[in-house]
């Protein structure tokens, strides 16, 4: 499936942000775009640079093995090969915005395959 990777870009526009206390939680504006979804929390040093990746800024390496997105969720292992795993959030949001479920399904996927490809960049 082709996903339009600048769809997001029309509706979370705002600088992103990790969140002071949970580390699996990012902001982007007014409304949190990711939230915790395992047992295991990921780890804060490489969610600030992921955080920076999203927003374009210099980062440093940080360990995001084996992205993958699946159902409204972002998967990867961290350096101790746990299983992470974070929601991709806003459906809510953007339904309330006045956009249909399915538009709103599509600018989630368009984030999530954003998140993944900023976490490929600094895995590398």
């Amino acid at each position: 499936m082709n996903i339009d990777l600048n769809l997001w870009k029309n509706h979370f526009k705002e600088k992103f942000e990790l969140d002071g206390l949970l580390n699996g939680m990012i902001w982007c504006g007014n409304c949190f775009v990711t939230s915790d979804a395992g047992q295991i929390e990921p780890n804060r040093e490489d969610m600030e640079q992921l955080v920076k990746a999203m927003n374009h800024e210099e980062y440093y390496h940080a360990v995001f093995k084996e992205p993958s997105y699946k159902d409204g969720t972002i998967f990867y292992k961290d350096k101790n090969n746990n299983q992470i795993s974070f929601y991709i959030r806003g459906w809510g949001y953007l339904v309330s915005q006045g956009i249909n479920e399915v538009t709103a399904a599509c600018i989630e996927d368009s984030l999530a395959e954003y998140i993944i490809n900023c976490m490929r960049s600094i895995n590398v």
